[in-house]
């Protein structure tokens, strides 16, 4: 995958494990220092509290705004998309929209009373693949105060798949060849 070959990264940062998603994480650390506090005194008050707060960031904030592995034409992505610092800081941040990008995955779902938004452009030869050759396809304007404020949900392949079907999770299976093998388990995916 283009993504862990194509940066260079500082000395003792390696794609290959945590060491350049916490540091970038910790870029955030100086701006975000009282955000928290900020934003629980604003949703206590009158005027501030009709205010959504919106996020947003170009990765996934969450594992589950991905469609599964077995069902993705690039095995990789998903450790390319996100990570569980960008995920901690939307989950503190509490924010009633969080927008993201990178997979080019249309999502528009609520989990875990956030709304989240993913609503790709695209590549022109991507456009070109969706129905009608992409002809309509325009930005979302997810908020907007002179029609009300947030726009209604938008019905999203990916989201409605999930709210019919469950993620494939991970069972153990444990096979005991001999008494020596007994207790040792290995994983197979099945559906609930």
């Amino acid at each position: 995958m283009s993504d862990f070959v194509a940066c260079r990264w500082p000395e003792g940062l390696d794609p290959m494990d945590e060491s350049v998603a916490h540091w970038f994480d910790t870029l955030n650390d100086p701006d975000l220092l009282n955000l928290s506090t900020v934003l629980d005194i604003e949703r206590e008050s009158t005027v501030e509290s009709s205010c959504p707060v919106i996020s947003y960031s170009h990765f996934l904030p969450r594992q589950d705004l991905i469609p599964e592995k077995c069902m993705l034409y690039e095995k990789a992505l998903p450790k390319a998309v996100g990570s569980d610092f960008l995920m901690r800081r939307v989950a503190d941040l509490k924010p009633d929209i969080h927008v993201f990008g990178h997979t080019h995955f249309s999502w528009d779902c609520v989990l875990d009373g956030v709304r989240y938004i993913q609503w790709p452009l695209a590549y022109p030869q991507e456009r070109k693949r969706r129905s009608n050759g992409g002809e309509g396809w325009a930005p979302f304007a997810i908020y907007d105060s002179s029609r009300g404020g947030m726009a209604q949900r938008r019905p999203t392949y990916w989201c409605n798949y999930y709210q019919t079907n469950d993620r494939a999770m991970p069972k153990p299976k444990c096979v005991a060849a001999s008494d020596d093998e007994a207790g040792q388990c290995d994983t197979e995916a099945v559906v609930k």
